[in-house]
Parts: C-alpha cells; structure tokens; sequence
C-alpha cells in the first residue's frame, strides 16, 4: 500500500518514519538499561522468582506474560537481558500493531502514526516503564 502524498515527510512514508523512530528508541532504551543495570528491578525479582514453572495464573495476573518471559528465560538464562529482552520485544509490536489498526480505521499514515506515539501518553508505558535513566540514576 503507497501513501498518499500528503503522509510524506521528505520524501519517505510517515510509516517508515514511525518504525526507524520506534525501532531505534526501544533499542536504545534497551542498550541504556542493560548497560546501567547490575541486578534485576524488584518487579523483574519478582518475575523470576514467581515465573519458576508454568502454571494457570500467577497470583492475580494473567499468565500469558509471565508464559512468554519463561521462554525468553529459557533461551536467554535468568537474568537482566531476558527480562529487558521480553519488556521491549512485547512494547515494539504493541506500537507498531497500534499504528497498523489506526492506518485501517483512520486511512492516513501521519494520523496513525500520531495515535501510535499517543501510546507514551499513557503513564504505565511513557512513564512507569524502568526508564534507563532512573535506573542509573538510582546506583
């Protein structure tokens, strides 16, 4: 699907713009936070210690999370990278799906990219997600 004129910016599709930029910030987030972190936040603590085997539900959250950081566990070991590796290969999808379903309802890329970055804009992504900069900050 080409977009229209008016979602260009120099000369590349908004959608090109909105994947390098998202791309290249959770990899960047990722790098930050792994090369400031010494030991797990206390939720990753938490997250190992309760993640030891499958089960139906852990406490009162839904498993499918807790499912998928065993697996990255698994391929990566216990420690700081599997975690920081699940987090931001579960947050990029998100805002890329975001931006797919708003470019269906709204039919223009700049649009969808807009409500896809709109997803910062919520406190437990923009904001209470472990920030690289707290992290250091903290040490």
């Amino acid at each position: 699907m080409t977009a229209p004129a008016s979602a260009r910016i120099k000369g590349l599709p908004a959608s090109t713009w909105l994947l390098a930029f998202l791309s290249a910030y959770f990899v960047l987030q990722a790098a930050l936070r792994l090369a400031c972190l010494s030991s797990l936040e206390p939720d990753d603590a938490e997250m190992a210690v309760i993640t030891q085997q499958f089960a139906a539900g852990y406490g009162s959250r839904p498993p499918l999370y807790n499912w998928i950081q065993i697996l990255v566990t698994e391929i990566f070991g216990l420690g700081a990278p599997s975690f920081v590796i699940a987090h931001f290969l579960l947050l990029w999808p998100t805002f890329v799906f975001m931006f797919l379903a708003a470019r269906v309802v709204l039919g223009d890329d700049v649009k969808a990219a807009a409500v896809a970055l709109a997803l910062f804009a919520i406190q437990q992504v923009g904001w209470e997600t472990p920030s690289p900069i707290r992290c250091c900050r903290s040490q």
